[in-house]
């Protein structure tokens, strides 16, 4: 549990600069969640696949 805390706090600030980096170069802010939204899905996604144990209810 401390290991997502720190890597969900460690990158914070990159996702913060690279959205912040995006909004200057024009993206607009529908775009940008809908591509991290669709990223976060796949990313469960391609995780429910292949982890059996996540799959599996004790």
């Amino acid at each position: 549990m401390s290991l997502q805390t720190m890597a969900s706090i460690g990158l914070t600030p990159i996702s913060y600069g690279l959205t912040s980096l995006a909004l200057s170069v024009g993206v607009s802010i529908d775009w940008i969640m809908l591509t991290g939204a669709i990223f976060l899905i796949l990313c469960t996604a391609s995780l429910y696949w292949k982890l059996p144990a996540i799959r599996s209810i004790d």
